[in-house]
């Protein structure tokens, strides 16, 4: 199972060789999550169209958001406060240690100092 870091969903949304291909191999008919904060910074964007709009909340449909709740909250505090990461990078991270999944990304760096996150770049 997996957790999908908002720029893993971007990027599978512009049809980015790479994502497509991770996505076709491991992620059809497979149980996915996404914390909710990637939902904000997916749906953020001041420019985004209806087609986009649309395209996310299609994609997003087949994925089960996690809320942040106390727990998943102090799992991210401790991560800001040992790996000095920003707030979304820690929710993002701590969703998916609680869910105990693997994060997808591209953006490793943001993740790398968390020794105890199985990280999956594409």
């Amino acid at each position: 199972m997996y957790t999908l870091d908002t720029n893993f969903v971007i990027y599978y949304l512009i049809k980015d060789r790479q994502a497509e291909n991770f996505f076709n191999q491991n992620l059809i008919n497979t149980f996915c999550y996404i914390s909710v904060i990637s939902r904000v910074e997916l749906f953020s964007y001041p420019e985004i169209t209806e087609a986009e709009f649309s395209s996310i909340e299609t994609f997003l449909s087949s994925i089960r958001s996690v809320l942040i709740d106390n727990e998943i909250a102090m799992i991210a505090a401790g991560l800001r406060r040992r790996y000095k990461i920003k707030t979304p990078d820690s929710l993002v991270a701590a969703t998916a240690l609680y869910t105990n999944t693997s994060l997808v990304t591209r953006n490793t760096k943001d993740f790398e100092k968390i020794k105890e996150l199985k990280v999956i770049r594409v």
